[in-house]
């Protein structure tokens, strides 16, 4: 009932303390794992508070994005709306002057009577006068007419200069606002890919807590009270031989960081067999994070065997069950984290990981 007690209030220590880790600096390294928690949960805090900024300046931006778009659209059809005009007015300028060049050369070239000879032909100073003034009327209707044309173009050109330049300046407004959204997209991935990278480390720790603690393996060997006299020989446990990773330091395939790699991987089908390695008591067998589907099996004299990665509904087994040597107790799977069908086989003697590769196999 006290090794009970014990492991109880030892699980609990540990959910409650279920807080993020980041690894960085030496005082991280150095804490101890509560202290590691804690810290981590810190960091992964305010990580969270940095990627909610993010993503808030990202919807500011998209939303001036949205704006500018509107915007430029708007001043678009400004802009070929006064073009348009401006090419009227210019056609009807051309126009007009091929019309008055036209006339004036008719004059000259068909002998057609001229302003003059019509001023000559005049039969009183009275007549003069009123021929004087039809013909400035009809010089200065011309003038008029194209100084009106001149004075439309030269506004238009004004206006659509002022319309240009606005609409260059709001594509150049986009445009570096589409740098400042980019940036922050990339941001927002690194902070995702740190906070990741958080999470991963918080697992980690706490599968190192719950799956490696040599309180919590002891407690489970002592409370099964198993005894086994033929305990450290063992039979390899899948059907398989080929071993894709060794016991000991390496890169971690999903973590990408240095760690050691606890046990053996062997790889295998999905859904082969799983054999005890040797005669004993199972003493858990269920999720374990990290692992996913798991089952630890006591052998005695303080040596236990660990089977990680089953697949779902792949466990056979029960915790208090006694299980003989080769006898199938789960299949091969990629539960928990893992990168594709195996088995991950552990070696615990006196609550501490050892090479499994120590001991002598029955194949």
């Amino acid at each position: 009932m006290q090794n009970k007690t014990k492991l109880c209030f030892s699980i609990l220590f540990l959910f409650t303390f279920s807080l993020p880790v980041i690894a960085y600096g030496e005082d991280i390294k150095n804490a101890n794992p509560t202290q590691q928690l804690v810290q981590i949960e810190n960091e992964e805090k305010s990580l969270q508070a940095d990627l909610d900024e993010s993503a808030k300046q990202i919807q500011a931006v998209s939303e001036r994005l949205g704006k500018l778009k509107e915007q430029i659209a708007s001043e678009k059809i400004v802009y070929e709306e006064i073009s348009k005009k401006l090419q009227q007015t210019e056609e009807k300028l051309r126009l007009y002057k091929e019309l008055v060049k036209d006339r004036v050369t008719a004059i000259y070239e068909t002998n057609t009577v001229s302003y003059l000879d019509v001023l000559l032909q005049s039969e009183s100073f009275n007549d003069f006068i009123g021929r004087f003034d039809a013909i400035a009327t009809i010089v200065k209707n011309d003038e008029d007419i194209l100084k009106g044309y001149h004075e439309t173009v030269k506004e238009q050109v004004e206006q659509k200069q002022v319309v240009q330049k606005k609409y260059t300046e709001l594509l150049d407004l986009e445009a570096k606002q589409r740098i400042v959204y980019q940036n922050l997209i990339l941001q927002k991935e690194s902070q995702q890919k740190m906070l990741a990278v958080l999470h991963e480390k918080r697992q980690d720790l706490l599968d190192q807590a719950r799956a490696f603690d040599p309180e919590t393996i002891l407690l489970l060997q002592n409370q099964s009270s198993y005894i086994n006299s033929n305990a450290g020989m063992f039979l390899w446990p899948t059907n398989s031989k080929t071993i894709s990773s060794r016991f000991g330091y390496r890169i971690h395939p999903i973590l990408h960081t240095k760690k050691l790699h606890s046990g053996i991987d062997i790889a295998g089908p999905m859904g082969d067999t799983i054999y005890s390695a040797q005669t004993g008591r199972v003493v858990f067998a269920g999720t374990m994070n990290g692992y996913g589907n798991a089952v630890v099996v006591y052998h005695g004299n303080g040596i236990s065997t660990l089977y990680g990665h089953i697949r779902h509904g792949g466990i056979v087994v029960e915790v208090g069950q006694d299980v003989s040597v080769g006898q199938k107790i789960a299949e091969i799977g990629s539960t928990g984290r893992s990168t594709g069908p195996h088995l991950h086989f552990e070696v615990i003697v006196d609550g501490q990981k050892v090479d499994p590769l120590m001991y002598s196999f029955s194949k």
